[in-house]
């Protein structure tokens, strides 16, 4: 019975221990690592006067605020409702780098004029910032949303940034930026813009009937490199989807670009651009735009009923492959390239028909009749032949393929039409001797 009792008794203890020990570990752990709680419940919102922030020491002198402004405790200004009532900015941050959160604040009716870039200010604006974090804020009636100025390694997320007189977003020589899970919609001219802006990074963003009066796209990217664009829904914009415009070396994957006004996704004068998995449908103008844009990889796209086609390619070595267009669509894969191609083809075609007259003159009395037939065969087989290898040998739709395609179409419609104008004459000339012998 003793040993029993011992046995239950140590039993015991292991099982005391390991329930205690785990929950000691993480309470010290806790402890020795606070890690900042990025969402919490908001509390009610305080009416606030706008707020004007120049430096580190100003926004350590800032009342309305938790934190000590590192990286494990930032600064956190929150659960405010600025009307800013014509003030440049609800709030405006500028020259710092302390670690800040703006979270769960409403900022309307701030300034309508542009700025001298032509942007404007913003319901927030951040200048010559970093280490912000905008979560979860909602900005109405401003000319911008949010608007960062030669701001870097800040991130947006989770805003309401619509009905606004501008743009929803701007980035303006702001560089490795994250800006994802925000909706940007409704805005007079565009949802979100980046301009001069250097690795930065769009993703699952929302962004819908942007451009009432200006035409303007969801999503618009200018001379910015290396910018990611990423699983965003980009719907029912006046002017186009996303629009990049020199602006090399960026991806454009996984995005539902679609019922926008004018081309689903645009590469303007952009090198090295990757368009891959995205979902482009019923745009007004193509699916997908190449513009004056080389070196660019297409593939692995779904591009369903838009209007004018699924892609246009419009530059040099550009590689497309495993894009799937329904065949709904109006053009489907349009390669300019292709079509002056095969112009070239069937106009020299026709001039090469032509060149078999005296042959058949010789051979049958009704010259005339022979060459029209053997030139129509001629162009109609060139032209097979030009559409046949476009499809199964061309992957850039270059300049080098037109010359390809022009040589080794045109040979293929000299040879053959060259063969079925004899036998058309040699036939016509059997059938006149028949008639005469009759």
């Amino acid at each position: 019975m003793q040993r029993q009792n011992k046995y239950i008794g140590v039993i015991s203890f292991l099982l005391l221990c390991g329930i205690i020990y785990p929950i000691a570990q993480k309470v010290g752990k806790t402890t020795q690592n606070k890690k900042f709680s990025t969402f919490l419940t908001p509390l009610a919102a305080i009416s606030h006067s706008p707020i004007n922030i120049s430096g580190d020491v100003e926004l350590d002198n800032f009342s309305i605020k938790t934190g000590n402004g590192t990286s494990e405790d930032p600064y956190v200004i929150e659960n405010l409702e600025i009307n800013a009532d014509g003030s440049k900015s609800g709030i405006e941050i500028r020259d710092t780098s302390k670690y800040l959160y703006i979270r769960n604040c409403t900022i309307i009716n701030s300034e309508l004029e542009e700025s001298s870039n032509g942007y404007g200010w913003g319901g927030i604006t951040l200048d010559n910032c970093s280490n912000v974090n905008i979560i979860g804020c909602t900005f109405k009636d401003n000319y911008n949303g949010i608007y960062l100025n030669n701001s870097d390694q800040n991130t947006l997320s989770e805003n309401f940034a619509s009905y606004n007189e501008g743009f929803g977003i701007v980035l303006f020589n702001s560089s490795k930026n994250i800006v994802f899970n925000n909706n940007a919609s409704f805005n007079n001219e565009r949802g979100i813009v980046l301009t001069f802006s250097n690795n930065n990074t769009i993703s699952n963003n929302y962004l819908s009937n942007n451009g009432a009066s200006f035409m303007g796209d969801g999503i618009d990217i200018y001379e910015s490199e290396l910018t990611i664009i990423f699983g965003n829904n980009v719907l029912y914009n006046n002017g186009g989807g996303i629009s990049i415009i020199r602006s090399h070396n960026s991806i454009l994957s996984e995005n539902n670009v679609s019922n926008n006004g004018g081309n689903g996704i645009v590469s303007s004068h952009s090198n090295h651009v990757i368009i891959s998995n995205n979902y482009a449908s019923s745009n007004n103008r193509y699916g997908i735009n190449l513009w004056n844009s080389n070196n660019n990889t297409v593939y692995d796209n779904l591009l369903f009923y838009n209007k004018e086609g699924g892609i246009i390619n419009i530059g040099a070595e550009n590689e497309l492959y495993n894009n799937k267009i329904i065949i709904i669509d109006i053009v489907g894969m349009i390669n300019l390239w292709m079509v002056l191609e095969l112009t070239i083809i069937g106009i020299l075609s026709l001039l090469l028909g032509a060149t078999h007259k005296k042959l058949m003159v010789k051979m049958g009395k009704n010259g005339t009749k022979g060459v029209i037939i053997g030139t129509i065969i001629s162009s109609i087989i060139g032209s097979i032949a030009g559409i046949f290898i476009e499809i199964n040998y061309s992957s850039t739709g270059g300049v080098t393929e037109l010359i390809r395609i022009i040589i080794i179409g045109g040979i293929v419609g000299i040879i053959i039409g060259a063969i079925l104008s004899v036998m058309t004459a040699k036939s016509i000339d059997m059938k006149k001797k028949e008639r005469n012998k009759e």
